[in-house]
Order: structure tokens, then sequence, then C-alpha cells
């Protein structure tokens, strides 16, 4: 393999990697051949370990260390549960949530057997999972000058990513203005870590993100 093939592989590899996780992934989400855990050690592999160990040299320290904003941060990701929960009862009355649960029982296997389980991998593991992928393992992987269209690139991937999850879930409409608004909160989520090295005030914020949704899977679940 000669120079400029090797550069042009390194270039295109992050792309291809992410393609590759969002249709493995995407597949066991759609055709829900596996159960929750087995797909959830999947993405762990796929999201965590392989990127990992792609990194040159990664340190998890600076990955995770608190800055000046953690706590902030962390404060307003509190706030959001309570807007997250509050949105769903408005919501409610234009939007049919009848779909939620059927979907998620039938598709992705969570019920309200195994629904604490889900809800504890979500928020400790997953949203830690995404967000060293997306803001962290593809941005630096990217390699694009411009941090605005690095951030666009690494949120549209991120958007993309939750096709799979939403599908079914929802009506059309409702899919493509929160594939929309996924773009704008990766964006957001990719701010959040402005003033340090890590991942660390996204995560924060991504888990009180998911405890809200959480929350409001719980209260589907419970018929409210």
């Amino acid at each position: 393999m000669n120079i400029h093939s090797s550069q042009s592989l390194q270039r295109t590899f992050p792309y291809l990697y992410v393609l590759l996780c969002i249709v493995v992934i995407a597949y066991f989400d759609l055709s829900g051949r596996v159960d929750y855990a087995t797909k959830s050690s999947l993405k762990i592999g796929l999201f965590g370990i392989l990127p990992f160990f792609l990194l040159r040299r990664p340190k998890v320290n600076e990955m995770l260390k608190v800055n000046r904003s953690t706590k902030k941060i962390l404060y307003v990701g509190i706030g959001m549960i309570l807007v997250i929960v509050l949105g769903y009862f408005i919501t409610k009355r234009f939007i049919s949530y009848d779909l939620v649960i059927a979907s998620l029982e039938n598709r992705l296997n969570v019920t309200l057997d195994n629904f604490l389980f889900v809800s504890l991998y979500i928020v400790l593991v997953n949203s830690g999972l995404e967000e060293f992928f997306f803001r962290h393992f593809i941005p630096l992987q990217l390699r694009i000058p411009s941090k605005w269209t690095n951030r666009l690139v690494s949120s549209l991937l991120f958007a993309i990513y939750h096709v799979a999850i939403l599908y079914g879930m929802f009506e059309v409409w409702v899919v493509l203005l929160m594939i929309v608004g996924l773009w704008i909160v990766g964006v957001f989520f990719s701010l959040l870590n402005q003033s340090g090295k890590g991942f660390l005030n996204s995560y924060l914020f991504h888990a009180c993100a998911n405890i809200g949704i959480n929350l409001v899977g719980l209260l589907l679940f419970l018929g409210y």
C-alpha cells in the first residue's frame, strides 16, 4: 500500500467505522432478534473498547476530568429532567405515544420486568459510551481543521445513529423533528466540553437527559 492510499484510508476510517457501528446496531434495533443485554454488550465493544484501543495513548483522567463548568452543568442537567417530564405531559395532547411501548417490547425487547436494569444501563453506561464515541473518539479521528465543521459532522452522525431507535415509535414527522433536534443537541453537548479536553460535562448532561426520558418511559409503562 503506497503512502497516498494509506493516508486516504486514515481519513476515511472514522466514517467507515461509524457507518459499520450504525448498521450493526440498527440491524439489532430493527430486527429485535437479540435481547437487550446481548445488544448492549456488542455496543460496549463497538462504541467503547475498540475505539479506546484505537486512540493513541488515551488518558482516562483527562477524558473524565472535572473542570470549572462541571458543577453548573450538573445543576442544569437536573433541571432538564423536570423539563423533559413536563414536556411529556404537554406534548401527549399532540403526539401519539401509543407506539412507544409496543416498539420497546416487540422490537427492542424492553419490558417493565427489565426496565430498571435497562434504565441503569442507559444512564450510567450508554450515556458515557455515546459521549466518548461521538464527542471524543470521532472528532479526534476526523481531524477537520475547523472546529465547527468537526462539531457539525460528528453531531450529524450522532443524530443519524438514533434513526433506527426512533423508527416505529412515532409518526414520521415526529421522527424527522427529533433527528433535527438530536443534531442540535449533539452540537450543544459538544459545546459543553469546550472548557476541558474530555467529555465529562456532556456525559453528565446526557445522563440527566436520559433519566428524564426513562421517567417518561416508566410513566408510559404504567399507563400515565
